[in-house]
């Protein structure tokens, strides 16, 4: 009786070690909903010589493609943008935004760049079995004169 018990016990521990692990042994989270690190972005843009990162959108990597859209408050325009995010550690996306790509996203959504506005970035995930989610998260842009 003792071992049978200790037998069962130790497939079941087996089993979950099996389901819970990758092929490194890595732990996988169990993501069931896509999540931004952030609902909100803060961005000044100024007169810069040097083109850097202002913005720096991270998620959790679930999904096996993205699309990203990105719209503002102003008017209905809205651009797709090329998927150019990186897997980075612990089963995170992480997508940069430098000061000379979120001005030219709003020249192309006819903005003006003298004023501030909010953009507004939505990332849906499709994943392998087709289901699709989303999340959305607010880029908020000022200029410094």
């Amino acid at each position: 009786m003792k071992n049978s018990i200790l037998t069962i016990i130790l497939v079941f521990v087996v089993v979950c070690a099996f389901y819970a692990c990758d092929n490194n042994g890595v732990g996988q989270p169990l993501a069931t909903h896509l999540k931004v690190e952030s609902s909100e972005y803060n961005v000044n843009i100024g007169a810069v010589g040097v083109d850097t990162t202002v913005a720096t959108v991270r998620w959790i990597d679930m999904s096996s493609s993205y699309i990203l859209r990105l719209s503002n408050t102003k008017n209905s325009n809205q651009l797709i943008l090329s998927d150019k995010s990186k897997a980075a550690e612990n089963n995170i996306r992480v997508l940069t935004f430098t000061d000379s790509q979120l001005l030219d996203y709003m020249n192309q959504m006819v903005l003006s760049a003298n004023d501030a506005d909010t953009l507004n970035l939505k990332i849906t995930g499709i994943r392998s079995d087709g289901v699709a989610d989303s999340v959305s998260t607010a880029i908020n842009v000022s200029f410094l004169k």
